[in-house]
């Protein structure tokens, strides 16, 4: 007769997957910008102003209108559109 031990091994893996439904949702941060500097009234040129964005949404194009607007302070009209009258 022959006595012995057996061994035995086993492993189990189990997955799951969720899935969530939710609203669209944005996240904008300023990278960078340059708010100093001036701009020329009768031209509308200016010394280097500018302001970079990154914009992370959690869907498609589809889910988003973007609307950007500027404004600029004057001695003689308070605020303002800082667009032209062409619209840039």
């Amino acid at each position: 007769m022959l006595i012995g031990t057996v061994q035995a091994y086993g492993y189990a893996e189990v997955e799951q997957s969720v899935t969530t439904d939710v609203q669209p949702s944005v996240a904008i941060s300023k990278i960078s910008s340059n708010e100093s500097g001036s701009i020329n009234p009768a031209t509308g040129t200016n010394t280097g102003l500018s302001a970079s964005f990154q914009i992370q949404t959690n869907g498609t194009d589809d889910d988003y209108d973007f609307i950007v607007t500027s404004s600029i302070i004057t001695p003689e009209n308070g605020t303002v559109s800082a667009y032209g009258q062409n619209g840039c």
